[in-house]
């Protein structure tokens, strides 16, 4: 499951695909959105997910 850590109100959210690459685009990147995004790229190129 990927999660993001909204800073402004300090809670977890669990994520779909769709909805992080949306983020990623509509957000200043935090350390935590980046890790997630890597973490999602490794698991596409890998094979363990489809988009």
């Amino acid at each position: 499951m990927i999660i993001y850590c909204d800073k402004e109100f300090e809670y977890w959210t669990p994520l779909k695909y769709t909805e992080l690459k949306y983020l990623s685009t509509r957000i200043a990147p935090t350390a935590k959105l980046l890790a997630s995004v890597s973490i999602m790229n490794g698991l596409l190129q890998s094979g363990l997910i489809k988009n």
